[in-house]
């Protein structure tokens, strides 16, 4: 039996209509990816349900996975349980289904309800707004809670001064059976002020 199916990529996708390649899960060869553009994972391919319709990366081109994992490494940074980053955060009723756990998606002629897919099911949420410091940079509160629902899972901090540092360097992260990245929050620049 698979260890990965749909419901477990769903929290990862895209639900923007203008970012169609990211609205399921694609194979780059070896993995089965999932990513809404700030978070990716991954997972063997052999570990994933076979009722989840393949589709090659190649078909919309959303970028080499192999290589943006491979931009991590020269990081050797100790990986960091996500349990004592979240630890003080504030939970809020999910903004995604209103508390519910649950939304509601037309099906045919009609609606079904469908586990919600910004708090899996929970009801509850961390306030996405509130960032989180890992390291030296902040990243989403909401993404980090959806890691943290990952079996097994941990992030490594980015080391500043190593050849993989720039502000736009995704973090890596793992989890039992897969590995994943993310992208940490821009600083917030001070405003700048014309001279004139």
């Amino acid at each position: 039996m698979s260890k990965f199916d749909l419901n477990f990529f769903r929290p990862f996708l895209s639900f923007d209509d203008t970012r169609p390649a990211l609205k399921s899960p694609f194979q780059n060869g070896i993995e089965m990816v999932a990513s809404d553009g700030r978070i990716l994972i991954a997972v063997p391919e052999a570990d994933v349900d076979l009722s989840i319709p393949r589709r090659n990366q190649d078909e919309d081109r959303p970028g080499n996975v192999g290589q943006l994992f491979d931009g991590t490494e020269g990081n050797q940074q100790p990986f960091v349980s996500l349990e004592v980053l979240l630890k003080c955060r504030e939970q809020i009723p999910c903004i995604g289904c209103d508390g519910h756990g649950v939304i509601l998606v037309w099906a045919g002629n009609g609606s079904m309800e469908q586990t919600c897919p910004d708090c899996t099911g929970s009801k509850v949420m961390f306030n996405r707004e509130s960032p989180v410091e890992v390291g030296d940079r902040s990243v989403g509160a909401g993404y980090l809670e959806k890691i943290h629902r990952l079996p097994g899972s941990e992030i490594q901090p980015l080391r500043p001064g190593s050849e993989v540092w720039m502000e736009d360097t995704p973090m890596l992260f793992r989890f039992d059976g897969g590995r994943g990245l993310l992208m940490p929050l821009r600083p917030v620049s001070s405003p700048k002020v014309a001279k004139g």
